[in-house]
């Protein structure tokens, strides 16, 4: 075999090794290497491709790793609990860390220091499993010195500590680093060094569901309290009825009641709209109350509807965040021990009401929290939406249409087919 035949002969098995042809391998080989960016550059692009909620997560870590952290030890000393600004920001986004501002010795001892690495080219010398590593530690020692400042700050107003263990931050650290170096596969060979790095495990959330005369004494507490109650008792019925998380009800608009269908559209994880049954009463509430704030942009007759009008509105007419819910929760803390002791917030409403949903069936309580589907046989146990309907209106006592108006639209249909006096049978 001479030099050329074998020559194509390695080329072809290369070739079948990878599964292509060797003119495709030819044609990889003489196209040009794609050129690497800079990691502020690469950074930059992936966050902007990003959901709002996971930039804004994300952001936190990749920041660091573009402008450079510390040094940051493990200590508590008061020096080291100071926050310090960034050098860096990109577009925008600022993230406050501690900086280690002590000369003990057990503070220079476990200091760590990541070099600024936004100018640096992207490759497998730049995206490195020690950099994850760094990072995730980083990251806990960060929320670990949030959560001791945070918890002395409750103590003042006599509110229970909260977990500081940076668990969380850590995983989400190696998670964010994880889907970054994904995106560069081209520049590391087609490795990703994150996941050499073990994920910290996330601790498990200890919610109770509530008695129903705890749920009671929360919208009591609700009512009785606060600068906007009408809003507060507003937000609280939505939540009971719809098992809407906190964004769901602060992204709600008009456009989502569907008075036609008795049926409020709930924007879900990964922007769904998941149809609830509501009652009239509660969609009849939920429309006055955004159009005596908001004016004709909310009223669906008007010639200045605006569907996208958000729902939830304040005094001023401004509307509701967020931030409405964690300071409701923090009433119901500040009246209640109980709630005070249990850090009582609103995500306790869908445990609560999908919690007799599942003496009913644990289909029912799915429906409700519309968490993802597991396995083929909950594809085919999912509940109807009428009978959905159904259970929903028994538990909260109010009627809907997919349930009684089905009977009273019976005879009118027949009268109008024709055939009223045919026995066409009920389901």
């Amino acid at each position: 075999m001479n030099e050329a035949a074998a020559h194509d002969a390695a080329l072809g098995a290369l070739a079948a090794s990878m599964g292509i042809t060797i003119d495709e391998l030819r044609r990889r080989v003489d196209s040009p290497p794609i050129a690497a960016p800079t990691v502020a550059e690469h950074v930059t692009a992936y966050l902007a491709r990003l959901g709002p909620s996971t930039r804004e997560t994300y952001s936190t870590h990749l920041l660091r790793m573009v402008r450079g952290v510390g040094p940051v030890c493990d200590q508590l000393c008061a020096p080291c609990l100071e926050r310090r600004l960034p050098r860096l920001e990109i577009d925008g986004s600022r993230v406050e860390d501690y900086v280690c501002g002590c000369a003990c010795k057990a503070c220079m001892s476990s200091r760590i220091t990541i070099p600024a690495m936004g100018e640096r080219t992207v490759g497998p010398d730049t995206y490195t499993k020690d950099l994850v590593h760094d990072l995730s530690v980083v990251a806990r020692r960060y929320a670990i010195k949030s959560g001791v400042v945070d918890n002395r700050k409750r103590a003042t107003r006599g509110l229970p500590m909260k977990k500081g263990d940076g668990h969380n931050a850590a995983e989400t650290a190696v998670a964010a680093m994880r889907s970054l170096y994904a995106t560069a596969s081209a520049h590391l060979a087609g490795r990703n060094p994150a996941h050499e790095i073990r994920k910290p495990r996330r601790d498990p959330k200890e919610r109770r569901p509530l008695q129903m005369f705890e749920l009671a004494e929360l919208h009591l507490v609700t009512a009785t309290g606060g600068n906007d109650s009408e809003l507060d008792v507003l937000i609280l019925d939505t939540g009971i009825a719809t098992g809407a998380r906190a964004k769901g009800i602060a992204e709600l608009t008009i456009g989502q009641l569907c008075s036609d269908t008795q049926m409020i559209k709930i924007r879900d994880k990964g922007g769904r709209l998941i149809d609830m049954p509501v009652s009239r009463e509660l969609l009849d509430r939920l429309s006055r109350h955004t159009i005596s704030r908001a004016g004709d942009a909310c009223n669906p007759r008007s010639a200045s509807y605006i569907p996208d009008t958000p729902v939830f509105r304040l005094k001023n007419g401004r509307a509701m965040s967020e931030r409405r819910l964690d300071s409701l929760a923090q009433r119901w803390q500040g009246s209640l021990e109980w709630a005070r002791d249990e850090q009582v917030g609103f995500h306790h409403i869908r445990h609560t009401i999908s919690a007799l949903l599942g003496q009913i069936g644990p289909q029912y309580k799915k429906r409700y929290l519309r968490h993802a589907d597991n396995s083929v046989t909950d594809i085919y146990g999912k509940v109807p939406l009428d009978a959905f309907a159904a259970v929903m209106a028994e538990l909260l006592g109010f009627e809907h249409p997919l349930v009684h108006g089905i009977e009273d639209r019976r005879p009118t249909t027949l009268r109008r087919l024709g055939l009223d006096q045919v026995d066409i049978g009920r389901r």
